[in-house]
């Protein structure tokens, strides 16, 4: 799946360890009737479960099942009761099945308008023409709304799948089509069947008025994508039209694809992309027009990339546990990268390596610190973080690198070919790249997946003339990493060009928390790159002086040395620095000038200011301009404000550059222009993306008319669920800038938000509320927790903490913080006497 968090703690204080259910009794078949009203926002439907014992006293299942109206139960053995209590569906059979054994369990129900899971959308403000449609979308935990069943990992079923719906509709599930039997002129009923194992997170259902376009089959395998009635088709062409071509890729690398079809449609609300079993699911958002794709179409083709990898790390093999689920979004992310250096420059390459490594280490330093591989969260949600993608891909990398590419590769088809259809836990993984390369791996898996943090590094150089040797002092420090850790233990490779121009590559062993390496330099050497192949995840901090880095700026061949030494640039400020940045910003490669802009954003300088001026005029990448027109909102001025209003205006700009200009145009204070920002602000646009930009710049004001206009947007009716989604969290950053009137009347419209009908703005108003910090939104936050999905229940939690402690801190707040930590430690204590109480009776016994 490809989607990030963008804000909260990892888990809250209370969180115990997370593990996979025990299965007694386990689903190994499913054979489901589905009859939905695609208008009316409802389906009836039967589950029937084939039941296998594993053990000969099995008498017990508890189903997730999450408002549903149960209508009928029924069983193969005929002696059950059943409880249900609105979350959690619990047979009892009184004679315990035989270990072996296999019964059915069939349950009739009905759902109307189920809150998560299953979706249900059709004409929109931003769409008035769009058509009626329903997807099912389900990773974490969201089968449960509308699906009786185990919903977890583990569990992995075959299916059948009968779909009854109008004649004139698309209807389409997992596996493949057996048959399709008209029961009369305007009904008709799809037979789909999927004979690999499939957990009910990864099935997905499409029925409704479908855009579809096929595209050349991968031998005589199918390839479609899918929009509703209303989309263009030619987005949807521009947006699939490379699958076939990524998926022939990763069969070089993987082994063939295991589907006997591959789809992948997009509708409203689904929140990212998501990998299900031969039918993709993407947020329609991500169905670029042309604008938008020569903008981002290559990062649309990085996410089709990352989940079509899934197919192996995730779909074919299944992690038994989220503690594991590393072992599909790590490898995912990884992927991407492995693609982008089969088919890109070397410099390319680096970029992304350095992109996904800093990802990391932003969340780490400005959120929270996490091992890779934990079973400590409140959510499995929480998982799907910066730790989970770009951090353990980095390590993938690198790992890679440590037992070679070839043993790397050779253990990776040996691991799908071996744990096809079988669920896993990290150390299959790990014996497997033991088994192939030799080598003992423990101590780096504990090292790099199962302890927090990252190694920072601080370099300094000399040069000694009378001896001839270069000195690198290098020391580490651990970020996001406990008191007493140990230093990180890893190879780092450094790149020395000496002055007659040759270049040296030495590798150092770094497994202390200082060290001092010499290496013989009859002069001092003209560049020095630390990390020259983008291998060690680690940050580095190495400033060799004015002179070196603007010939490492100007002519090394290493991507990673230019940005290294493209940064100590902006970071020194001088006027020669700056002029270096000048006269050679335009030769430098993409993300080098991406990332030297995005530093100019830390500079307080005129010059800095005036070089982004200058680069908003001339430079025409949008990942490039995109850095610069968000720095300029850190360089208030009129010059700024000028070259801002310029790109708002400019139609050559994408949407989402102009959108940033919006932004970073209300960070302006007295040379920015409200008036604008209002304008634009009702400025549909393609899907609204303008307008709703227009709604988070006006955040950053400290307007009450900007605030009239937001409130005005959450309590509409008419406004698109996402503009709305952004006006929540700007009315609560706006009103904390005017007043505490300001603040009870962006209150009082987040409240009201809590009612609306889509559950993205239900939970954005919760969000709202949070930064408010009012103690009488915490019973109106309660209240919505019935209309907030499971795996959203911690961000609840921690709204209606921030709100209860109030805006400001009391005296006696650390004295309450510290009772509530005994208070916690207290219950954690009484539940273990408990259980040992229990066991002390079981024992007795």
């Amino acid at each position: 799946m490809t989607i990030y968090h963008l804000a909260g703690d990892f888990h809250l204080p209370s969180t115990t360890p997370a593990y996979a259910p025990s299965l007694p009794l386990e689903p190994i078949h499913g054979t489901l009737n589905f009859h939905p009203d695609v208008q009316e926002h409802r389906l009836q439907a039967s589950i029937e479960w084939t039941l296998h014992s594993h053990v000969n006293n099995a008498s017990l299942l508890s189903l997730d099942a999450v408002d549903l109206e149960i209508l009928e139960i029924s069983s193969s053995k005929k002696d059950f009761t059943t409880d249900y209590d609105g979350h959690t569906l619990t047979i009892h059979w009184s004679t315990p099945i035989s270990k072996g054994n296999q019964i059915t369990l069939k349950i009739n129900y009905q759902v109307d308008r189920p809150i998560a899971g299953c979706y249900f959308g059709g004409p929109s403000p931003e769409m008035p023409h769009r058509g009626y449609w329903m997807a099912t979308d389900h990773e974490t935990s969201r089968a449960r709304y509308w699906l009786p069943c185990v919903d977890h990992s583990n569990v992995r079923t075959t299916w059948d799948i009968f779909i009854t719906h109008q004649s004139n509709h698309t209807a389409i599930s997992a596996g493949h089509l057996v048959e399709q039997i008209n029961l009369d002129e305007n009904i008709t009923r799809s037979h789909w069947k999927q004979d690999k194992l499939c957990p009910v997170y990864l099935l997905a259902i499409i029925v409704g008025e479908y855009e579809r376009v096929d595209f050349e089959p991968l031998r005589d395998i199918p390839l479609a994508g899918f929009a509703p009635k209303g989309n263009d088709p030619a987005d949807i062409e521009r947006a699939f039209a490379p699958t076939k071509t990524l998926i022939e890729f990763a069969e070089t690398l993987l082994g063939p694809l295991p589907w006997n079809k591959y789809y992948q449609f997009a509708a409203p609300g689904i929140g990212g992309a998501m990998e299900n079993i031969s039918l993709v699911s993407w947020d329609s958002r991500l169905l670029f027009d042309q604008n938008m794709h020569d903008d981002l179409g290559f990062l649309f083709d990085q996410i089709n990339l990352h989940e079509l990898a899934h197919t192996w790390f995730g779909d074919l093999i299944v992690c038994r546990d989220y503690a594991h689920v590393w072992l599909k979004e790590s490898w995912a992310t990884y992927f991407e990268t492995v693609w982008i250096e089969h088919t890109n420059t070397v410099d390319r390459h680096h970029e992304e390596l350095i992109a996904q490594r800093e990802s990391y280490f932003g969340e780490v330093k400005g959120r929270y610190s996490r091992p890779i591989m934990t079973r400590l969260f409140d959510s499995a949600w929480k998982m799907y973080d910066m730790h989970l993608y770009p951090g353990g891909a980095v390590r993938l990398h690198q790992l890679r690198n440590k037992i070679g590419s070839d043993e790397f590769w050779a253990a990776t088809r040996d691991y799908v070919e071996t744990y096809a259809e079988k669920v896993v836990e990290s150390d299959d993984f790990r014996h497997m790249m033991e088994r192939h390369s030799g080598q003992s791996l423990a101590h780096y898996f504990d090292q790099w997946f199962g302890r927090a943090g990252y190694p920072k590094i601080s370099v300094t150089q000399a040069h000694f003339t009378d001896s001839n040797i270069l000195r690198l002092q290098i020391k580490q420090s651990i970020v996001g990493g406990q008191k007493d850790d140990r230093p990180f233990d890893f190879t780092l490779k450094i790149a020395v060009q000496d002055a007659n121009d040759e270049w040296s590559i030495h590798t150092v062993q770094i497994d202390d928390f200082t060290h001092t390496f010499r290496f013989e330099a009859a002069e001092k050497p003209t560049q020095i790159v630390i990390d020259p192949e983008c291998v060690a995840v680690v940050e580095i901090e190495f400033d060799p002086g004015l002179s070196m880095n603007q010939t490492i700026f100007e002519q090394s061949p290493y991507w990673h040395g230019k940005l290294q030494a493209g940064r100590n640039l902006v970071k020194s400020d001088s006027k020669q620095a700056l002029n270096t940045l000048r006269d050679h910003f335009a030769a430098q490669p993409v993300g080098v000038r991406e990332r030297v802009a995005k530093a100019m954003a830390k500079s307080k300088s005129i010059g800095a200011q005036t070089l982004l001026c200058e680069w908003s005029h001339q430079e025409t990448v949008p990942q490039v301009q995109a850095a610069i027109v968000s720095s300029l909102g850190a360089h208030r001025s009129q010059a700024s404000a000028n070259a801002l209003t310029a790109i708002i205006h400019s139609d050559a700009h994408s949407h989402r550059i102009r959108g940033l200009a919006l932004t970073s145009l209300a960070k302006q204070g007295q040379f920015g222009n409200v008036d604008l920002l209002l304008e634009f602000a009702n400025h549909n646009g393609w899907r609204h993306s303008i307008r709703g930009a227009a709604m988070q710049a006006l955040g950053h004001t400290d307007s009450q008319e900007a605030l009239d206009k937001l409130v005005e947007v959450i309590l509409s009716d008419e406004e698109a669920y996402r503009t709305k989604m952004f006006a929540c969290s700007a009315a609560a950053s706006c009103a904390k800038k005017i007043s505490n009137l300001a603040e009870n009347q962006a209150k009082q419209a987040l409240i009201d938000a809590l009612k609306d009908s889509n559950p993205n703005v239900r939970l954005a108003a919760v969000n709202g509320l949070k930064s408010l910090r009012h103690p009488d939104a915490v019973g109106h936050i309660e209240a919505v927790r019935p209309q907030i999905q499971v795996q959203n229940a911690p961000d609840l939690t921690r709204a209606i903490q921030a709100c209860a402690n109030g805006s400001t801190q009391s005296p006696n707040s650390a004295l309450t913080k510290r009772i509530d930590k005994l208070e916690d430690e207290n219950r954690k204590l009484h539940t273990e006497l408990n259980d040992i109480k229990a066991q002390l009776k079981i024992v007795k016994s």
